[in-house]
């Protein structure tokens, strides 16, 4: 497997922990992770129109739904931020709005100024893995 591969297998773990073993539950378990890192690098603002649909795609009612939010979605996103902050645009929200309880602990994403060694094509000194042009030095 790749780093990606690798990356994803230990988001998704805590997932698969809780499987029998059957092939069904871990191809399950790996559906659902798929659903919440994709969740996790939504826009806030179209997340709630991606939940609308999970729920219908699931066939869940609202207390069953809820609890799959509270149980799964919301710690696997927070586990997402947590595991994979560089992937988080420091600009952008966290993707934990209406999360309250599951944000208190995620740390927050500092963004450097520019600094006078800077070069726009040099990596971004907030961390994120982008050239700096392409991350904090954006000009919008």
């Amino acid at each position: 497997m790749g780093h990606f591969g690798n990356a994803f297998a230990e988001y998704v773990q805590p997932l698969i922990d809780q499987c029998d073993g059957s092939e069904e539950q871990i191809k399950t378990a790996f559906m659902l992770g798929q659903v919440c890192w994709n969740l996790a690098l939504s826009p806030a603002d179209i997340r709630e129109e991606m939940y609308c649909d999970m729920q219908r795609t699931f066939k869940l009612d609202n207390v069953k739904f809820e609890e799959l939010l509270d149980s799964t979605i919301f710690p696997m996103i927070r586990r997402h931020v947590e595991m994979f902050p560089h992937m988080h645009h420091p600009d952008s929200s966290d993707g934990l709005e209406g999360l309250s309880e599951w944000a208190e602990d995620v740390p927050e994403h500092v963004q450097e100024g520019k600094s006078k060694e800077t070069s726009p094509n040099a990596p971004c000194p907030c961390g994120s893995g982008k050239k700096y042009k392409r991350c904090c030095g954006r000009v919008c």
